[in-house]
């Protein structure tokens, strides 16, 4: 049994989690036996900071991960990421243009293990990730911490249909998250204030994945376009949110789905789409390249990855 590895999610990547790592790939192409992955990608994501604004942040960073199959039958699997960004943008404020600022760092640590059948696989997963974000409106004058740490659980079903031109591949599963949120906001005007604020967070929620691709076949090499459609949604919930005031002229609401780097995790109640191209060199090598944008996301996010892994 053919098991391969690949990226974006960090989970799910559209947002940061590894191609390579499709279940249905693995189950339709059962010609070598690897016992072994290592792969590394590399991943830039763009959202607008203060949201429909000319605020456009680029974090950028590598995964690395290493699976392992046992018997045939189970693969473990563990995977770190690490992603940081800054912008400054002009804007304008009563007639004069200033500068407004933002940086963010991210970190995340993936473990994964799946029972692989013939017909279907089983597979759960635990992630670990911290976000650290600093930033610097002028809509009042605001200077802003977040921290942000999120614990989450996943177990999914995943299938496949190996038709005549075409594998069909799809997954149900249900994700848990626990989150814990700390914030400080500084107005720098008069007279200087200073609030602070910490909140935790639970979330069920439920997603479903779909994907259609196509493998062509070469003397040296193989490769697949795939398409992949996700959608997730909120089952339930607790904890209360933060009102947020440093998001410029307006108050928003911060929980910590505002999750803008990676998408490790899903966001309940929106989706993605990505467009992959793998590779399979015939000589132990893969590598995929990936495109993928959020669908009805509170935050407007896109992202594009390319990974290159090594079987043994």
């Amino acid at each position: 049994m053919i098991i391969k590895q690949s990226t974006l999610k960090l989970a799910i990547v559209l947002m940061g989690t590894p191609l390579l790592m499709n279940p249905s790939y693995g189950l339709a192409n059962e010609e070598v036996a690897y016992n072994s992955t290592l792969w590394i990608g590399y991943t830039l994501n763009r959202s607008d900071y203060f949201d429909d604004r000319n605020s456009e942040i680029k974090p950028d960073g590598l995964n690395l991960g290493i699976s392992q199959l046992f018997a045939d039958q189970w693969q473990i699997a563990l995977s770190y990421g690490d992603f940081e960004g800054d912008g400054t943008w002009p804007t304008d404020r009563n007639g004069s243009d200033v500068l407004e600022r933002a940086e963010t760092k991210s970190q995340a640590v993936g473990l994964s293990a799946s029972w692989l059948t013939e017909d279907f696989n089983l597979s759960l997963s635990y992630s670990e990730i911290e976000n650290n974000e600093r930033s610097l409106s002028r809509g009042p004058l605001v200077l802003e911490l977040v921290e942000g740490k999120d614990k989450v659980f996943s177990f999914s079903y995943d299938d496949y249909f190996d038709g005549e031109l075409f594998t069909f591949g799809w997954s149900l599963g249900i994700q848990h998250s626990d989150s814990l949120n700390r914030t400080r906001q500084t107005s720098l005007n008069e007279p200087v204030t200073v609030a602070s604020a910490q909140f935790d967070q639970t979330s069920w929620s439920s997603f479903v994945d779909l994907d259609i691709s196509h493998w062509f076949e070469n003397d040296d090499f193989s490769w697949a376009p795939q398409l992949t459609l996700s959608w997730a949604w909120e089952i339930s919930s607790s904890g209360d949110p933060l009102l947020v005031i440093s998001r410029g002229d307006e108050r928003r609401v911060f929980t910590q789905f505002n999750d803008r780097l990676m998408g490790t995790f899903r966001t309940p109640d929106s989706g993605f789409w990505e467009l992959s191209f793998n590779f399979d060199w015939h000589n132990d090598w893969s590598s995929s390249l990936a495109y993928g944008k959020s669908i009805s996301a509170e935050e407007d996010l896109e992202s594009l990855s390319i990974d290159i892994g090594f079987s043994f």
